[in-house]
């Protein structure tokens, strides 16, 4: 569950946009299946959340970071934790091409994949995420074996997995035992 702590410690330069940060996930928290306009309590708040969302000078890394720092410091109070690791899709369907999407897999679609990792007790009991790792398929579309005969190794989308492996344990270092 999302609390007004969660972000405590982001960096985004000034503290009114970490105060509207904590808010706009408490609204998420309280009612994680609606809309935006549907968990803001007025017009206002809707406003304050697009321009959030808006606002350039705002890295979704330093947003992540903040979580990624209180997920490790509820990891630090278990002897032992699971770091879960799996790819999704993002799908978008629509007529108008939209910047920064790429192909997917499936059905003709454009969207984006994300590689999350995420920490849960021995018990399954979830903590947060450790690390996510995104990107969108550009240029042609290709099959597995001509993309694998294209991509070095190192750059084969199957590397996500070791890196996010390796990125997640550096994370938790000294803070407890990892099992992946």
């Amino acid at each position: 569950m999302l609390t007004a702590h969660e972000f405590s410690d982001v960096d985004l330069g000034d503290k009114r946009l970490v105060a509207r940060l904590s808010a706009i996930a408490s609204a998420s928290d309280k009612s994680p299946g609606s809309s935006l306009p549907q968990q803001s309590e007025s017009g206002a708040a809707l406003e304050a959340t697009y321009r959030f969302f808006g606002n350039d000078t705002i890295s979704p890394e330093a947003v992540f970071e903040g979580h990624v720092n209180a997920t490790i410091r509820r990891a630090s109070a278990h002897d032992e934790v699971y770091v879960l690791h799996d790819t999704t899709e993002f799908r978008f369907g629509g007529e108008k091409h939209r910047e920064g999407l790429g192909w997917l897999n499936s059905n003709h679609r454009v969207g984006f994949l994300a590689h999350y990792s995420i920490c849960v007790t021995a018990q399954g009991r979830p903590l947060g995420s450790v690390a996510l790792l995104a990107w969108s398929r550009q240029g042609k579309r290709k099959g597995r074996l001509s993309r694998n005969k294209a991509y070095p190794v190192s750059a084969r989308e199957s590397q996500r997995w070791q890196e996010a492996a390796l990125l997640s344990g550096e994370l938790l270092e000294g803070a407890t035992e990892v099992v992946h």
